[in-house]
């Protein structure tokens, strides 16, 4: 390369910071692609290391960095070497990290790093999970809504018009499998949820309000069956029966199936759940799926973890890394800014396979044993089951390399089982 030019992008604005033209630049790191994962060449999440800038601190860049960053949702730098003939290619892409700001000379300078887009979810604040909702903003005296328990998989729901049972348009309160029914008041710090599986209409025999329904009858009831088993006493939807919507972060990460005709809930997709972490920052995003599977199904017993704005309990870039771990697959930003994932024994059959022509290389270091140094390795398989005394579920598998030796150099990873393996301990344990 012959030279460089940045780009800067903030919300929809973008300039080129060209240098010795607008801009001047007294230093600029190295390049490099990293590894997240916890042995190399296994899967995980493969980023660059941060870029550091040292620039001059006036004209465009002190208009930028100057003002009030508080109020500054990011700042993106692409990174281009233009070639002999004058054509440039992007090299790297990635957001300023305003913790690392310093203005070095008097503040003449200004220096920063630029950390690249998947360790950008290292910063980057989770801002929400599934939305709270409720059938009613202004419910009314005596109750239009009420809720029964007729089994212990089964929850129906009537609306009174004029002393009678009529229906109502369900999808307008955003009632869809998927939804998480909160059984106690909305504000209360211990609510207990659970998972609606399939939404339909049927009829039952209502004599009044407060009857429990017989089961003839041509009164008009939505059905809600439900994942967990639950029994309540008839009470007033309006007032007590709140629920989270069924897109989680914005996304639906549902996988439906048509049983006996209606629409079930029977898993969730972690590709899906990967897709609802990356696009909440990079909305405009393009994901490519190596993997040779369009779905990755888990349990629904993963809902739990699934409603607050951390997936699975943890921050958005350690989801990734689980995420990676569990799909073994590599996770990715192609020079074109997509976002790849890669599934490692696809490797040559998603893409061209190079060999290095090592009668080119001038120098390097063989290290013959850069895959051989793990003498154990230690898997939790992460459930999302609750057992009776409030625990998660969850399975350990060990395997060394010497038994009977304690391993020096252990490898231990989480993973999350998919809907193929039995929510047991047995289960558990055996995928591991």
């Amino acid at each position: 390369m012959s030279g460089f030019k940045l780009k800067y992008i903030n919300g929809e604005t973008e300039q080129e910071w060209i240098p010795n033209s607008n801009i001047k630049v007294f230093g600029l790191s190295s390049i490099k692609r990293r590894v997240e994962s916890k042995i190399k060449g296994e899967a995980g999440l493969i980023g660059y290391d941060s870029v550091g800038m040292t620039l001059r601190n006036n004209g465009v860049v002190a208009d930028a960095f100057n003002g009030d960053l508080s109020a500054v949702e990011k700042y993106v730098f692409e990174v281009y070497g233009i070639k002999s003939n004058g054509n440039s290619t992007k090299c790297f892409e990635g957001m300023a990290d305003f913790r690392s700001i310093k203005r070095p000379d008097m503040e003449n300078k200004i220096k920063f790093d630029v950390i690249d887009k998947l360790k950008s979810f290292d910063i980057l604040a989770a801002t929400f999970g599934r939305e709270k909702k409720k059938i009613e903003n202004n419910p009314t005296t005596p109750p239009t809504y009420y809720v029964y328990s007729e089994d212990a998989h089964t929850i129906l729901i009537t609306k009174w018009v004029n002393g009678s049972a009529v229906s109502f348009d369900e999808t307008a309160f955003g009632i869809y499998p998927g939804i998480i029914l909160c059984t106690r008041e909305y504000d209360d710090a211990e609510n207990e949820t659970v998972l609606i599986t399939s939404v339909y209409w049927d009829t039952r025999d209502y004599p009044s309000r407060e009857s429990f329904p017989g089961p003839t009858g041509s009164d008009p009831v939505l059905v809600l069956k439900t994942h967990d088993a639950i029994t309540i006493s008839p009470l007033n939807f309006d007032f007590h029966f709140y629920f989270y919507g069924h897109l989680y972060r914005d996304t639906d990460i549902r996988i439906l199936e048509t049983i006996s005709g209606r629409s079930v809930l029977t898993s969730y997709d972690m590709f899906k759940i990967l897709d609802s972490i990356v696009l909440e920052a990079w909305p405009d995003l393009t994901i490519i799926n190596r993997t040779g599977f369009s779905t990755y199904p888990i349990g629904l017993d993963y809902y739990t973890l699934l409603i607050n704005e951390l997936p699975f309990g943890k921050h958005p870039y350690e989801a990734l890394k689980l995420i990676a771990d569990s799909i073994r697959s590599y996770v990715f930003f192609d020079r074109s800014g997509n976002l790849v994932i890669q599934r490692r024994t696809r490797i040559g059959t998603d893409g061209t396979l190079r060999t290095l022509n090592l009668a080119n290389k001038a120098n390097g270091t063989k290290d013959d044993f850069w895959d051989k140094l793990i003498d154990g390795v230690t898997v939790t398989i992460k459930s999302g089951k609750t057992e009776e005394d409030g625990t998660t579920l969850q399975g350990v598998a060990s395997v060394q390399k010497n038994p009977g030796i304690k391993p020096r150099n252990e490898l231990k990873m989480e993973m999350i089982a998919p809907s193929s393996v039995n929510d047991t301990q047995e289960g558990v344990n055996e995928f591991g």
